[in-house]
């Protein structure tokens, strides 16, 4: 692992892909170094052009020998061992959503990390996102009652958005380590966020109907959480026009997490608002915020909003839902 000097730390992006890309960029924005691989050509070229001081490295190995913290941006499918070499080098490491695809080696990898003294943050920036701060701060501070349910929705149009990519070759189409669930984890692990751990109590998916791919483009997940409450979340990628909102509910009112338009609305129980704001700012602020979390908990040694040990039992109710869901398993 490099040695951080006052100029800030190394950071080595594991994949420039656009979400690589962001995380490079902000990385740079906050005074770090920052070391990249990425095996495509063309995405090296446009890299370079967009981020001229961002420096190239031949593979995960030497990133991670010059590097204090990493950012795992590269396909699911590689989180594992691209996590397994930035551990070994003594890295700290961000890791995308979702954690990974399978279990297979994260929990010994979480136990690596927690004998080395090292942090493995994951990347569910809804956790940053100022409505559902807002709505953390109500529970917790018991303003809002008990939660008996809640309903979460995820739905947009894949195709739509990165138009100048064909879906059906990226990460989303692949049955094993794409699809919707997998994607849009973020809703679920915002539900777990707000309401506790859960067991996922039934699953189902549908696909091949609109967006000719192999990966499920809807699926419904029904949560029991460990304090009692139920959640549903519903999750498309073939939804126009999209939403995405939250809705808790109670005896004593509905508090409502809308993530587009950053907004929360609390109401009693007669339907009068308790509490209405707009938030504003954008959604790559809460990008910045959750890389400003990363570095901030390598300086202090306090533990990341989302911690590799959260995202992995995440990770397992998903996979949980997909076997009862019937979609493809890695080993199937």
């Amino acid at each position: 692992m490099a040695e951080a000097d006052r100029s800030g730390p190394t950071v080595a992006v594991i994949g420039l892909g656009s979400m690589g890309m962001r995380h490079a960029a902000n990385a740079q924005e906050l005074g770090a170094r920052v070391v990249g691989v990425e095996p495509d050509p063309s995405r090296r070229d446009q890299a370079v052009a967009t981020l001229p001081q961002l420096r190239f490295v031949k593979d995960v190995v030497d990133a991670a020998a010059v590097a204090d913290a990493a950012v795992i941006a590269s396909p699911s499918s590689r989180h594992a061992d691209d996590l397994r070499v930035c551990l070994s080098a003594g890295c700290h490491v961000l890791v995308e959503k979702p954690l990974a695809d399978r279990t297979d080696e994260m929990r010994a990898l979480m136990q690596q990390a927690r004998k080395s003294n090292r942090i493995v943050a994951v990347a569910q920036n809804l956790r940053f996102h100022p409505a559902v701060m807002a709505a953390r701060s109500i529970l917790d501070a018991g303003e809002f009652g008990p939660v008996l349910s809640a309903v979460s929705i995820g739905a947009s149009y894949l195709p739509e958005w990165r138009p100048n990519q064909d879906y059906r070759t990226n990460y989303a189409a692949d049955p094993k380590s794409g699809g919707v669930m997998f994607d849009w984890i973020h809703e679920v692990d915002l539900l777990a966020h707000l309401l506790g751990p859960f067991r996922v109590q039934g699953a189902a998916s549908a696909g091949q109907r609109v967006l000719e791919m192999e990966s499920e483009e809807e699926a419904g997940l029904l949560l029991r959480h460990t304090q009692g409450c139920l959640s549903m979340v519903l999750l498309s990628y073939t939804t126009r026009p999209p939403l995405r909102k939250t809705t808790l509910f109670g005896p004593n009112g509905r508090l409502e997490i809308d993530i587009p338009a950053r907004t929360l609305l609390q109401l009693d129980a007669h339907g009068n608002p308790v509490r209405e704001e707009a938030f504003g700012g954008q959604h790559t602020d809460d990008y910045k915020s959750e890389l400003q979390d990363f570095l901030s908990a390598i300086r202090t040694g306090g533990p990341p909003r989302c911690s590799g040990e959260e995202a992995l039992e995440i990770l397992q109710g998903v996979l949980d839902a997909r076997r009862i869901a019937g979609l493809p398993q890695h080993g199937s």
